[in-house]
């Protein structure tokens, strides 16, 4: 069993790294999970698997199936900090590389107004 995290620490976490990329829609604390909406376009969703207290993360395809293998890697680690951010960068990457420029071009022209 892994102690080293816990559901706020991840939720800062997720919240600190998608700032300008996306947003927190829901959270669920009785099953530590945290929904994300990013880009206006994925659904990301992440949380602590109990009680190995194991990190998990996912994009939503539709509400049955999720994608958790992104270029051969999979997104779903060790829970420790440095993996956590590692997982994160690799889902915010399939997110750009997924989004035609002209969108994104348009996203951040609207964020940043």
């Amino acid at each position: 069993m892994n102690k080293e995290l816990d559901f706020w620490t991840l939720y800062n976490l997720v919240e600190e790294f998608f700032q300008g990329k996306g947003e927190i829609v829901s959270i669920t604390q009785s099953e530590q999970t945290i929904n994300c909406l990013l880009y206006g376009a994925f659904v990301f969703k992440c949380g602590i698997e109990m009680p190995r207290n194991n990190y998990f993360s996912a994009i939503s395809i539709d509400s049955q199936f999720y994608v958790r293998n992104l270029f051969g890697k999979e997104i779903s680690l060790n829970n420790n900090k440095e993996d956590i951010i590692k997982n994160l960068e690799l889902v915010d990457k399939y997110c750009q590389l997924r989004l035609p420029d002209k969108y994104l071009e348009e996203y951040f022209k609207g964020i940043n107004n």
